[in-house]
């Protein structure tokens, strides 16, 4: 009845079911910013365009397709995890 509350809550008396800690996620300790942008959206993807953060930066692009059953722990780079 707690997660609920706080659910309801967050949502501003909407149902915004969490299913994460929030409190975990620090930009810049944990989680990774870049500025970038939406380059192309349809009703199935959106393709992000992110703009250099260094000096050295690759020719060719890397597009990644990640599965869906773990779509943000592929990218999860931190050291402990490698």
């Amino acid at each position: 009845m707690r997660n609920f509350a706080a659910d309801l809550e967050r949502g501003g008396g909407q149902l915004a079911i969490s299913q994460t800690d929030l409190d975990q996620f620090r930009v810049g300790e944990n989680v990774a910013s870049a500025p970038g942008k939406v380059v192309f959206q349809n009703e199935l993807i959106q393709l992000l365009q992110f703009s250099p953060s260094s000096k050295s930066v690759r020719e060719r692009p890397l597009l990644i397709f990640p599965p869906w059953i773990n779509k943000y722990y592929i990218l999860d780079l931190r050291p402990e995890n490698r």
